[in-house]
């Protein structure tokens, strides 16, 4: 009776709970500003601030503000139950000897800076989001920001504004002999001034944005959300990224998978798919381009890169370097991941990945007594690290600051839970011979898939 007691009382609404004022407010209201820059570089509103490292100095006055909970999350008994962080510590020790493996001290040490400055900012998150009231706080202030984001690249494609750093891409789409039809596409700013990145950042605002859409609680002023969920839509019809299509088609049935299960998310995806291919026909869904185009480029591209992860298997050919040996990114995280870190490297990143997902769903036996709010909480954020995973598929971003974002996001939300408790995945054995599998299977069906659809072999 005691245990069920203690259910019921952990199990409270999380709307019924207090926004708690600690030591560490300052640093969360620093957090967000440095989140708010990553969508929003100020440099690109004002120029005058070109020259000024904005980011740079609100990550270290928050990091000051907050040593105190950053200490605290690494402590070792806090490093047992936080297996995305315990690999991405040991990730960053696999950056810096994919470097010496090879005797190259400077690019070590460089390479090292790099994956240090975004694991500051996942721990910012994990030790700043701490509750489900902030957690809820800050994926909204994730939605305005992506919001705003998206509106100015929509209002610069229209010619309401001119700013520089949202001028759309003209890319050509179809080549004859006669003319070249070339193709518009939005992006946004920063580390997102590439359509595709913006595309992946797009899906995951319209996945969080549904969390607060199915609040039944806010009543009719829930629907208040369309408005941003509608531009969020618009944007991503306007970058025209497949990747971000498909990435947005997988979670769909995610979501579906976390809330009924597997029979459910199949069903779900064959009614649903085919009304989000009707909306978003056109470049997105055109996958003629596997046999020729950018797609065939990409096939040619992953078969080049599983020839350097043969020459060095365990430790890899060092961080960044794939760009070095042929010229460009193997568009493809995990693939490159093994390429550069090797073995080792790969597979840890692989696991940060798993132990993120699998570690937001909670145990069979406690499914049907979750409090529904943090379930649908958890459904989102679990979809979006299923799309972002997909995404990157496509995509080099490895290394890049909404990689580790959506790895705090997920930290964040399994710290901050309310019973019943989440599945128990701790940094063991079963992760490791579980992300080992993982990673050979990937490299399996890469090899396969670049075996069959390469043209050129």
């Amino acid at each position: 009776m005691a245990t069920v007691h203690a259910h019921k009382k952990i199990g409270k609404p999380i709307s019924e709970l207090k926004l708690l004022h600690d030591e560490n407010s300052w640093g969360f209201i620093g957090l967000l500003m440095v989140t708010g820059t990553l969508f929003l570089r100020p440099a690109d509103l004002l120029p005058q601030l070109k020259n000024v490292a904005v980011y740079q100095l609100l990550i270290l006055t928050t990091a000051a503000l907050s040593y105190a909970a950053i200490g605290e999350q690494l402590k070792q008994r806090k490093l047992a139950d936080r297996p995305v962080t315990v690999c991405l510590l040991l990730l960053i020790g696999s950056v810096t000897c994919s470097h010496l493996f090879h005797g190259f001290l400077w690019g070590a040490q460089e390479s090292t800076w790099i994956v240090v400055k975004l694991f500051a900012l996942y721990l910012l998150i994990i030790s700043l989001v701490h509750t489900t009231q902030r957690l809820e706080l800050f994926i909204g202030w994730l939605l305005i920001a992506i919001t705003l984001m998206s509106s100015l690249a929509l209002a610069d494609k229209f010619g309401w504004i001119d700013l520089v750093a949202f001028a759309p891409i003209e890319e050509a789409y179809h080549e004859t002999e006669s003319h070249e039809e070339y193709l518009s596409r939005i992006r946004g700013s920063g580390i997102f001034e590439d359509p595709n990145d913006m595309g992946l950042v797009l899906v995951l605002g319209i996945i969080l944005n549904f969390y607060f859409l199915s609040k039944p609680k806010q009543g009719w002023l829930r629907y208040f959300w369309l408005i941003p969920v509608s531009i969020l839509f618009i944007a991503l019809a306007e970058t025209h990224s497949r990747g971000a299509f498909i990435a947005l088609a997988v979670a769909i049935p995610a979501g579906i998978y976390y809330h009924r299960g597997w029979q459910f998310a199949v069903a779900g995806s064959v009614l649903v798919l085919p009304i989000i291919g009707t909306l978003f026909a056109g470049r997105m869904t055109d996958f003629n381009s596997v046999y020729e185009g950018t797609g065939q480029s990409r096939i040619q591209i992953w078969s080049e890169t599983l020839t350097l992860f043969k020459q060095s298997p365990l430790f890899g050919i060092g961080e960044g370097m794939v760009a070095e040996e042929i010229g460009m990114v193997s568009h493809n995280s995990f693939l490159q991941t093994y390429a550069e870190l090797g073995f080792f490297g790969g597979t840890i990143f692989l696991a940060a990945f798993l132990a993120a997902a699998v570690g937001l769903i909670p145990e069979r036996k406690y499914r049907m007594q979750s409090d529904p709010i943090q379930t649908r909480m958890h459904a989102a954020i679990f979809s979006s690290i299923v799309a972002y995973c997909v995404g990157i598929l496509a995509l080099s971003r490895q290394f890049v600051a909404p990689t580790y974002l959506i790895l705090g996001l997920a930290t964040a939300a399994q710290m901050s839970a309310q019973a019943p408790p989440l599945r128990s995945f701790r940094f063991g054995n079963q992760l490791i011979f579980g992300s080992c599998i993982l990673g050979m299977i990937f490299l399996g069906c890469i090899y396969l898939f670049t075996r069959m659809l390469n043209v050129s072999s």
